[in-house]
C-alpha cells in the first residue's frame, strides 16, 4: 500500500529575515499551503505541481483582498520578488512557479526510485587517455621565427626603446607576429620606419605601434594610409612594392639608407661614451651594420 501524501511542505526560514512587506510574506506562505493542499488532495503529479490557477475565492483566501485587482496587484507584487510569471484569465489567476517543486525535492525522490544503478567502468576505458609509468605526453614546441621576424623585431624593439626609454620588449613573440604578416621583409621594415618618422608622428591621427601584435593588427590600415593597399588576386604577378606616401615626398631607398646611417651613427655615439647598451640595442646595432656593410669597431655591453 502506498503512503499517502504528507499534508505539509518544506519551508524556508530565510523568509523571516527577507524585507519583504509583511502582507507579501504572508501571501508567500498561504499561497504554498494552497498549492500543496491541491497536490496532496487532488493527486496532481509532482512535476506540475508548481502550476495552480486560482478561482477568485482562492485569491481572496491567499491576498485578504476582496476586490480581485487588489489581491491580483498584491500577488504580482510578490511574483517579483521570486521567480514566478502569472497569467490573467478573466476572473481566473494562474500561478506558475516551476522551482517550487525542486525545492520540495519531488524531482529528486522520483528520479531516485526510476534511475538505475550506474554500470560498472571497466579498467581500460578508466585509464583511456592517461599516460602510462613511463610514457610522456609529447607536445607540440612552436615554429621558432625567421631571421627576417628577429629583425623586424630587433628594430622595432630599438625604436621604441629609443623613443620611450624602459620599454619592455618581448622579442621572440614579437619576431613570431612579424613572420605572419602577409608581405616582403623590406616592406616590413620600411613602414617600421614610417611609424616612427614625423610623416606619421605629425599627422592628425598617428598611428601607436608599441608591440609586434599591434604591428600585425593595424597592418591594412597602415598600409592604406602608406597608400599602399593589397593587390587584387586577379593580377598574376605583383608590382614592385612602392614607397609613396600620401602625407609628403616619396621615400627613396637613399633616404632611407642615410636614415639607417643616422640612427647608427648615434648608436655608435653611445658605444664611444662608454654607455651600455641594451640587448635590443646592440643587435640594432648589428643589424644595421650588416645592412650597411660596415665592420664593427667595438661594443660595450
Amino acid at each position: 500500500m502506498a503512503t499517502p501524501r504528507k499534508r505539509y511542505y518544506r519551508q524556508p526560514d530565510s523568509l523571516l529575515r527577507e524585507p519583504w512587506p509583511r502582507d507579501v510574506k504572508l501571501v508567500s506562505v498561504l499561497l504554498q499551503c494552497h498549492m500543496n493542499t491541491r497536490r496532496a488532495r487532488d493527486g496532481i503529479p509532482d512535476a506540475e505541481s508548481g502550476r495552480v490557477v486560482l478561482s477568485p475565492a482562492d485569491l481572496k483566501a491567499i491576498t485578504g483582498k476582496s476586490w480581485l485587482s487588489s489581491g491580483r496587484k498584491l500577488l504580482e507584487t510578490w511574483s517579483k520578488l521570486v521567480t514566478v510569471s502569472l497569467k490573467f484569465d478573466r476572473e481566473f489567476t494562474e500561478v506558475d512557479w516551476p522551482k517550487w517543486p525542486e525545492y520540495q525535492t519531488y524531482h529528486a525522490r522520483n528520479s531516485a526510485r526510476v534511475e538505475p544503478p550506474p554500470a560498472p567502468v571497466s579498467d581500460s576505458v578508466k585509464n583511456k587517455g592517461k599516460a602510462t609509468l613511463g610514457e610522456t605526453k609529447k607536445r607540440r614546441s612552436p615554429k621558432p621565427p625567421t631571421a627576417d621576424g628577429y629583425a623586424a623585431a630587433d628594430m622595432l624593439g630599438a625604436k621604441l626603446t629609443e623613443r620611450h626609454p624602459g620599454t619592455s620588449v618581448r622579442r621572440t613573440a614579437w619576431a613570431r607576429e612579424a613572420d605572419k604578416i602577409d608581405a616582403p621583409h623590406v616592406e616590413i621594415l620600411a613602414t617600421i620606419e614610417w611609424l616612427f618618422s614625423t610623416r606619421n608622428t605629425n599627422a592628425e591621427y598617428p598611428f601607436v605601434v608599441a608591440s609586434g601584435k599591434a604591428l600585425r593588427d593595424k597592418w591594412p590600415n597602415i598600409r592604406e594610409r602608406m597608400g599602399k593597399g593589397k593587390k587584387p588576386r586577379s593580377q598574376a604577378t605583383p608590382a614592385a612594392p612602392s614607397f609613396e606616401q600620401p602625407e609628403g615626398p616619396a621615400a627613396t631607398p637613399a633616404e632611407i639608407r642615410a636614415n639607417h646611417k643616422a640612427e647608427l651613427a648615434g648608436l655608435d655615439h653611445l658605444v664611444a661614451s662608454g654607455t651600455k647598451l641594451t640587448p635590443y640595442q646592440v643587435n640594432r646595432l648589428r643589424s644595421l651594420r650588416k645592412m650597411l656593410g660596415e665592420k664593427p669597431e667595438g661594443e660595450s655591453t
